[in-house]
């Protein structure tokens, strides 16, 4: 049997890093975000991961640390901090993102940067002088962005269906367990337990979501591009703007205020 747990996490500090403490210590094996990893690439970093449990706990912190290097502060601590727990209660790891075609992977590497830039253009397109140029392009880059979100927690979930029996077979410990605990770590938006047959826990471990990651994972369930309304466009962008400026701005209110309003925080924003 497999017992699985999705934790839905912030990426924010070692404060958020230290809630998947308890679940760490009562489990059998954890599996972290990897964006379009192939198999082949899983496999690879499954016994890489081993091999690093072999070196002192100040190396391995050291490497980890090098690996995340080019993210901003909070996601290295984070990630750090959640690695040092793993490495302290030498936990093996399994890919639950593994992709068996190399192509659709590349294709995925690929269609993710481009829909990155297409949303940084959208935020360039988000003046007062021209509202229904920037809904255009909004509407369209978000509606492939979830998609998107939806390929990558589609391949989550049914690798889940088979993945008892690979982490059997790879780790000689726990092929004779009678139950398997797996602890997923993951950003708030994902839903991988969406397409399992599985019993899956999912818990949230989150207390604070900016406005405009609600907003994204509002439109997860919206099956149709022309449902997105202007209000929820807006938001999303008032709220990304703030975020990539660094502008404190009261996430809450953009949560519950109208079109007129959202134009106010705007023009706050752009000065």
């Amino acid at each position: 049997m497999l017992d699985v747990t999705l934790l839905s996490v912030e990426h924010a500090g070692e404060e958020e890093a230290k809630k998947v403490l308890p679940y760490i210590q009562d489990c059998d094996v954890v599996s972290v975000e990897s964006p379009f990893e192939t198999e082949k690439g899983a496999i690879k970093s499954e016994k890489e991961w081993n091999s690093l449990l072999n070196l002192t706990r100040t190396k391995f912190n050291k490497q980890r640390r090098e690996v995340y290097r080019k993210n901003g502060k909070d996601v290295i601590d984070y990630w750090v901090k959640v690695e040092d727990y793993l490495f302290r209660s030498r936990l093996p790891l399994w890919h639950i993102e593994r992709w068996e075609n190399p192509n659709k992977a590349e294709e995925g590497v690929i269609e993710e940067r481009n829909i990155t830039r297409m949303l940084y253009q959208s935020l360039g397109c988000l003046t007062r002088e021209d509202l229904n140029y920037y809904f255009e392009r909004s509407r369209e880059s978000l509606w492939l962005n979830t998609n998107l979100h939806k390929e990558r927690d589609k391949n989550m979930g049914e690798n889940l269906n088979g993945a008892e029996s690979i982490i059997r077979k790879t780790y000689d410990h726990l092929r004779g367990k009678e139950t398997i605990r797996l602890v997923s770590i993951m950003g708030a938006g994902h839903n991988p337990q969406k397409f399992t047959d599985m019993s899956v826990k999912r818990v949230d471990l989150t207390e604070y979501v900016p406005s405009f990651v609600l907003i994204q994972m509002k439109l997860y369930d919206v099956e149709d591009r022309k449902d997105y309304s202007k209000r929820d466009l807006l938001a999303w962008g008032v709220g990304s703007l703030a975020e990539e400026n660094g502008e404190d701005i009261d996430d809450e209110r953009i949560e519950v205020a109208g079109i007129d309003e959202l134009k106010e925080m705007l023009d706050g924003l752009m000065g």
